[in-house]
């Protein structure tokens, strides 16, 4: 991808208001394909922005994640106060 196609994906994931930090972004003819890590499976949606075809895709590493929270919630038992219980929740 082009810095032209990183500063379009930035901008489509600020109006979408899809944080940064949990996709990845992939170049395709005819669009461009935004996979969204969450637990979340929900379906994969398609939006137009600027004349550029998204798409979007939810759920990739949803069993990693799940069990990631599994684990932290298991962690609340052993919490020595309410503050450590907070920072896990």
């Amino acid at each position: 991808m082009t810095g032209d196609d990183l500063t379009l994906v930035k901008e489509f994931l600020v109006d979408q208001k899809i944080d940064i930090l949990i996709t990845r972004a992939f170049k395709e003819y005819g669009g461009y394909t935004i996979t969204v890590g969450s637990v979340s499976s929900e379906k994969s949606k398609q939006v137009e922005f600027k004349g550029n075809k998204f798409n979007i895709e939810y759920g990739e590493f949803s069993s990693f994640l799940a069990e990631c929270n599994m684990y932290l919630n298991e962690a609340l038992k052993y919490c020595a106060n309410e503050t450590q219980k907070k920072m896990l929740r």
